[in-house]
């Protein structure tokens, strides 16, 4: 008995090491998946800000910019849509658009893949329409952590039922 009494504050000092060290190593994880999180969120807002404002006066940079996010599936559809013939037509309509995000959510983010969903009103005007024309739409990006930084590699556009996208109809 008096050898359990006399290891006991040892093993009680051990034991709250211990536990102190796993609460540590969890606390420090979840701050950084927290961390990962808010990065994400960041790169998500900055890329979907590039992809809802586009301006006559400036849309050959701001297609560019929309290039430069892209990678995989989103990297083939992106050179067709923000190619010369749709910078054309958007410079000739005199088109402005402007994307003003309501929510953006972290969907999933797992070993440097991550997907945020996010509402956006958007609002289109041009040179053949006397009102702005507005719409909610609301995104799925999938996005890629690469040596580049955060690049779009999906993006989902869901209307509004029962309406056409902005600036159609």
């Amino acid at each position: 008995m008096k050898v359990m009494v006399r290891y006991l504050p040892w093993f009680l000092l051990v034991l709250a090491l211990t536990a102190a060290a796993t609460f540590g190593s969890l606390w420090q994880g979840a701050r950084s998946k927290a961390d990962a999180e808010d990065e994400l969120r960041a790169q998500a807002t900055e890329f979907i800000d590039d992809l809802t404002s586009i301006s006559a006066e400036t849309a050959e940079a701001d297609a560019e910019a929309i290039k430069e996010w892209a990678v995989g599936d989103f990297g083939n559809e992106a050179e067709v849509f923000y190619g010369p013939k749709a910078i054309d037509a958007v410079v000739e309509a005199e088109a402005t658009t402007e994307g003003d995000i309501q929510e953006l959510f972290v969907q999933s983010l797992v070993n440097g893949e991550g997907s945020v969903f996010a509402v956006v009103d958007y609002t289109v005007t041009n040179a053949g329409t006397d009102e702005p024309k507005t719409d909610t739409v609301r995104l799925s990006v999938e996005m890629i952590d690469s040596e580049a930084g955060w690049k779009v590699n999906r993006v989902r556009i869901f209307e509004s039922p029962g309406t056409p996208p902005a600036g159609f109809g």
